[in-house]
């Protein structure tokens, strides 16, 4: 007699390599994105960043260890096997997993250095201490900082639950120094209830398009799978961050830094522009990116006519990794579905922790994703891997979903909006310092939300 199905989220396929070495990726693979957590030397596990307790895939390398990645005993030959999905991680794992989430795919300006004291704290309380000291000995300054303007009343008094224990873990950690004396006085003054701050106006988080002063003949829209997140500015999932402007008889690409981001910084160093053949993939020409003379938050690089005939798209990736570049039509419409889920995501965050209630920009973007997978449903199907429900999340890795697999990323995303509004209040799910920080120092010099089209969209 058998038991029931497993459901997708129940079950995943896990690959044997020949050293011993293992995946898993879950049938079910994450609603919006997944976040990298380093759980024990050489075992890595990946979360979905709307739901971090939940484990969308993970690699142990043949000696690596640890109890929240799952053992197979006796290991399975090589090759890929249906394999149960793991539990659901504790707590403390889970928000770690959301910090980690936060600091890759959140595409708003949030404060680096505070999300390095998010992290510090997460780390801490999931019993990385060496980890957490390391953090926590970087930006100590940052926390002091952050401390004193809450007690001054310039940050919101709901930060300071998190800052008093920031601030007393810090104390212990670094206990003896200068930085560790004052942090235990400040996490003393903490603890004292502060007077509640009425939630901050609701800010103006995209800025204006720029049309590259009329020149714009062309526009590419960053994979955010290939940058890191706060590098180039975010103006919506549909603005394109990249245009293309003719100056000259050249053909000259433009992309604009985020607000604070200098081009002097290592990862905007080593952003990279790849020229694609639409048709094969195969990679014409890759060029570094350089500072604009008249624009110091802009980058651009003059492109040779050297590809006559050829249909080219262009992709900004950072150097020193392998780029899997989207370039296909399934490869577009899971680019636009990312990006909306991106930034519906990062809207539902930020006004969580501003106090706001949901806009119709936020849900503007849950539907545009809706669209886009219900539009990659009705492709011609590639299947590499085998259709088997259990082997979704290998195809998902491959960039071959099937019609099946995006109508399960369809229900994916309605069980995790369904699964966040009952879990809204859970700890380990709540706003980031960094967050909090955002929104209570967010430039709002015009009012609400403006879409990128000109439309506003009020608060509700």
């Amino acid at each position: 007699m058998t038991g029931p199905t497993p459901g997708p989220s129940e079950t995943g396929a896990l690959y044997v390599a020949s050293d011993g070495s293992t995946m898993w990726f879950s049938a079910q693979p994450a609603a919006v994105m997944a976040a990298k957590v380093p759980v024990a030397p050489g075992a890595v596990v990946q979360v979905d960043v709307a739901e971090p307790d939940r484990v969308v895939a993970w690699t142990a390398g043949a000696r690596a260890g640890s109890h929240l990645v799952p053992s197979a005993d006796p290991l399975p030959p090589v090759g890929l096997h249906e394999f149960p999905a793991p539990a659901r991680l504790p707590a403390h794992w889970a928000r770690l997993g959301l910090v980690h989430g936060v600091r890759r795919w959140l595409p708003q300006p949030v404060a680096e250095d505070t999300l390095i004291v998010d992290l510090a704290l997460a780390a801490a309380d999931a019993g990385l201490h060496d980890e957490a000291l390391a953090r926590f000995d970087l930006a100590s300054a940052t926390l002091i900082r952050l401390a004193e303007e809450c007690l001054a009343g310039e940050l919101p008094a709901v930060m300071r639950p998190q800052l008093t224990a920031a601030a007393s873990t810090a104390a212990e950690l670094l206990s003896g120094t200068p930085d560790g004396d004052e942090l235990a006085e400040l996490a003393d003054d903490l603890s004292i209830p502060g007077v509640a701050t009425p939630p901050p106006e609701l800010p103006v988080l995209f800025g204006g398009r720029r049309e590259g002063d009329g020149l714009s003949v062309d526009s590419y829209r960053v994979d955010p799978k290939l940058a890191p997140a706060r590098i180039l500015r975010w103006n919506g999932a549909e603005v394109p961050e990249v245009l293309v402007g003719g100056v000259d008889g050249s053909t000259v690409v433009y992309v604009t830094l985020a607000a604070d981001v200098l081009a002097t910084d290592r990862e905007v160093v080593d952003l990279r522009l790849s020229v694609v053949d639409r048709r094969t993939g195969l990679v014409l020409a890759t060029y570094r990116m350089g500072r604009s003379g008249d624009r110091p938050g802009e980058l651009t690089v003059a492109l040779p006519d050297s590809h006559p005939g050829v249909e080219t798209s262009l992709h900004i990736h950072s150097a020193g990794v392998v780029p899997d570049f989207r370039y296909s039509t399934v490869g577009g419409h899971l680019v636009t579905a990312d990006r909306w889920l991106v930034d519906a995501w990062s809207l539902s965050r930020l006004r969580t922790a501003g106090g706001w209630a949901a806009s119709d920009e936020e849900r503007h973007g849950w539907y545009q994703a809706q669209d886009a997978f219900e539009d990659l449903a009705g492709l011609p199907q590639v299947i590499g891997f085998g259709d088997a429900p259990w082997l979704a999340g290998v195809r998902w890795a491959a960039g071959t979903p099937t019609a099946d697999d995006a109508h399960g990323r369809l229900r994916a995303v309605s069980d995790m909006r369904e699964a966040m509004a009952v879990r809204s209040g859970a700890p380990e799910l709540g706003p980031l310092l960094a967050e909090y920080e955002f929104v209570a120092t967010a430039d709002n010099p015009d009012g609400p939300f403006t879409d990128p089209a000109g439309s506003t969209f009020e608060d509700e």
